[in-house]
């Protein structure tokens, strides 16, 4: 198998239609505080907003591992420019918490990686041990960032569907109407984000064991949060 295609097969792969919960790797006790909650047209958007911003915490936390592990492969690879602006995300997060996440950027730059990692390992990149061991201990974390990030995705995949099976605010209610626009907006970017974060994975876990034997971890075993979760970003 060409190393273009080991990278090609599973990128930017978009899961749909699978349910939220089935396979999902978290514990049980992890997912009751993910569907705690009210729905349909009696939720009350304030409290739907409290929801987001603590599921958007987790994943801020994850989201700032993430870009990290994504930071040690382009040095491994020599993509300086791309080390320095993932390691930079990940300061904006951990100084600012989840306002400092921008899952638009951080998903633009999760592709860019990718293609340019790519691009090395069809150019024939060679690796010392040292490298080798360092892309071992990075896909550990990542698989692990993804599976942890997931549940956040959960409870904002189910704030996503109790504010589109709320009764709509009225133009009066203007603090409901604010929350409604941020979980529509906010939330669908951060659960394509975390898909995009899986299928890369996923490229780089086909990749790095065939070219360079790098021992890798299982897969995250989660399903898709957009086929349930679906709104516009």
């Amino acid at each position: 198998m060409s190393k273009a295609i080991l990278l090609n097969r599973r990128s930017f792969a978009v899961l749909g239609g699978a349910s939220l919960l089935s396979g999902c790797l978290a514990s049980p006790d992890m997912l009751t505080g993910a569907l705690t909650g009210g729905a349909g047209k009696d939720a009350d958007f304030g409290q739907l907003i409290k929801s987001l911003h603590a599921a958007l915490d987790k994943v801020a936390d994850q989201t700032e591992k993430l870009f990290l592990v994504q930071a040690s492969y382009a040095e491994v690879f020599g993509l300086k420019k791309r080390a320095a602006s993932l390691k930079g995300q990940a300061i904006a997060i951990k100084r600012d918490g989840r306002t400092g996440v921008n899952f638009r950027k951080g998903e633009k730059e999760t592709k860019g990686l990718l293609k340019d990692v790519q691009k090395k390992i069809n150019g024939g990149a060679k690796l010392d041990a040292a490298a080798k061991r360092k892309l071992q201990n990075g896909m550990k974390d990542h698989a692990r960032a993804i599976e942890n990030a997931w549940v956040g995705g959960i409870m904002i995949a189910k704030v996503v569907i109790d504010a589109q099976s709320a009764k709509k605010p009225t133009f009066k209610d203007l603090d409901s109407l604010k929350y409604l626009r941020e979980i529509v907006a906010d939330g669908p970017m951060a659960m394509k984000f975390l898909e995009t974060s899986k299928s890369t994975y996923e490229s780089y876990s086909d990749a790095f064991s065939a070219e360079y034997a790098v021992k890798v971890p299982a897969k995250p075993k989660v399903k898709s949060l957009m086929g349930s979760g679906r709104g516009r970003a």
